[in-house]
């Protein structure tokens, strides 16, 4: 299990040589958004990645990773398995906001960026999927 607390798993006599990055298959889609209090210069309050490989419509592979709510970034498994084997729409991107964000232990100063996170997971999954209106894709506090 993967420690949220670590940066990386690398021994002291470890170096990283090759990063190698797969082509994304043909129907797929990604998205990455963040929420700043100054949309320019202001380190993010929650962050959003999500990449979809939809088959005829339907979900057939999904990655959800939450940025600015750890020391690492931390993927969401439970809202991946939300979106997989369904069609994108409202009402299934809403309901990977909420897995994404079930369960969560906020620290006492910073428990606002639970709904904050659910909302910015929403739309991520809708722009990956081409689902997002424009009008949606900044949101400011």
């Amino acid at each position: 299990e993967r420690n949220a607390q670590r940066e990386h798993v690398l021994a002291r006599d470890e170096v990283l040589t090759t990063l190698t990055v797969p082509c994304p298959p043909q129907g797929a889609g990604s998205a990455y958004l963040s929420l700043k209090h100054k949309q320019s210069f202001d380190w993010p309050l929650v962050e959003a990645a999500v990449v979809l490989h939809l088959d005829n419509g339907e979900v057939r592979d999904a990655r959800v990773v939450l940025g600015s709510v750890a020391p690492v970034p931390l993927r969401s498994t439970t809202a991946e398995k939300v979106l997989l084997g369904n069609r994108i729409s409202e009402e299934t991107a809403a309901r990977a906001g909420k897995a994404a964000t079930a369960g969560a232990t906020p620290l006492a100063h910073n428990g606002y960026k639970v709904p904050l996170l659910a909302e910015l997971v929403r739309r991520a999954v809708l722009k990956a999927a081409g689902r997002l209106p424009a009008a949606e894709e900044v949101m400011a506090l």
